[in-house]
């Protein structure tokens, strides 16, 4: 843990207080149960919760949320590809230090593919009518899985909404889940999981 809070103070140096706001928004909507830390049980029980959600869906589509949560979101991202065991915890700090390994010129290239990838796979499950557009209702029924109340789903939709149109298009929603994971400043996907914590 000390190796962690040294790297976290040069993370704290090279990148911005709104960033590190997203990346503790984005643990608190995995540690559940409010641990103090994630483990891959936290994403199991993520997958578990969508896949009972969106009941009916493909074998590929099931492989596929596994894949985001557990191999990538849990195993590349939370852990930087190190110990993915299931008894393996990792703080705030430590996740915050992973996370921002991705920010580096060298890496920043294949992790705007990767969030790429993610987003356009989480739009295409979330886009239950197929109408290629996200409704209001589409989007904050997803989000309730990760335990963000109705209101700030709301208002991370129409921050995302950008054109005003009253649905979300594939572009716009990437655009945001790549400005969560990235952006340093506010923009577009600032409260992409509700209200900054």
């Amino acid at each position: 843990e000390q190796n962690h809070t040294d790297i976290y103070e040069v993370v704290k140096a090279t990148t911005t207080l709104l960033w590190r706001q997203k990346m503790k928004t984005y643990f608190g909507c995995v540690d559940i149960a409010q641990t103090g830390y994630i483990t891959k049980s936290h994403y199991k029980q993520l997958t578990s919760f969508i896949k009972a959600k969106y009941d009916g869906l493909h074998q590929q589509e099931y492989d596929t949320i596994d894949r985001i949560f557990i191999q990538i979101l849990w195993g590349e991202v939370a852990t930087r590809g190190g110990d993915i065991s299931n008894n393996r915890k990792v703080t705030l700090t430590e996740f915050t230090c992973n996370a921002a390994v991705n920010l580096k010129p060298e890496n920043i290239g294949v992790f705007t593919k990767v969030l790429d990838y993610i987003s356009a796979s989480i739009y295409q499950l979330i886009d239950t009518d197929r109408a290629k557009e996200l409704s209001v209702e589409e989007f904050s029924e997803f989000f309730i899985l990760f335990g963000i109340p109705e209101q700030f789903s709301l208002n991370a939709f129409e921050s995302i909404d950008k054109n005003d149109s009253g649905d979300i298009d594939k572009q716009e929603f990437m655009k945001a889940f790549r400005d969560f994971w990235i952006g340093q400043k506010p923009g577009c996907g600032t409260f992409f999981l509700g209200r900054l914590l």
